[in-house]
């Protein structure tokens, strides 16, 4: 009896400890309809054909043609429609000037370059308008926080 106590018990420590080492999943909180609520992007990217490149007192910026004006077309059919983009109406990306005039150089100079090369550039920038430069319009601007030149 003693020793099926004791098999008893140190099974039940060793299934224990198997389950302090597998851990704990955390999910995130179901909103209403049953939705996941997930934490919003503090950076995106997207795709930008430029439209003009601008260098202020306090701020560059460069223009982008609005999302899915400036796209090549393609093979969609005709109720094709494309999804929603975040921040959709945002065309306008901006770095200070004061703030990183490193940056704000990089980014006159591959705008200018992707322009005459008639290439279109990812924009990387900050989704909160809280953080962008002085200038820059919370209805259709953001922070740019990097800039690629697509050269294929």
């Amino acid at each position: 009896m003693r020793a099926a106590l004791l098999a008893v018990l140190s099974a039940l420590a060793f299934a224990g400890s198997a389950v302090a080492q597998q851990g704990t999943v955390t999910i995130p909180s179901v909103g209403p309809g049953g939705v996941a609520s997930l934490p919003a992007a503090e950076e995106l990217s997207r795709a930008c054909t430029l439209m003009d490149v601008a260098a202020f007192t306090n701020r560059v910026h460069v223009h982008c043609a609005p999302a899915g004006a400036a796209s090549g077309g393609g093979l969609y059919t005709r109720d094709y429609s494309p999804p929603p983009q975040p921040d959709a109406g945002i065309v306008y990306f901006a770095v200070g000037a004061a703030a990183d005039p490193a940056l704000a150089d990089r980014v006159i100079a591959l705008a200018t370059s992707a322009s005459q090369q008639n290439k279109q550039v990812q924009i990387f920038y900050r989704t909160s308008p809280a953080e962008n430069p002085p200038g820059c319009l919370a209805s259709d601007c953001r922070r740019l926080s990097g800039i690629v030149l697509i050269v294929r």
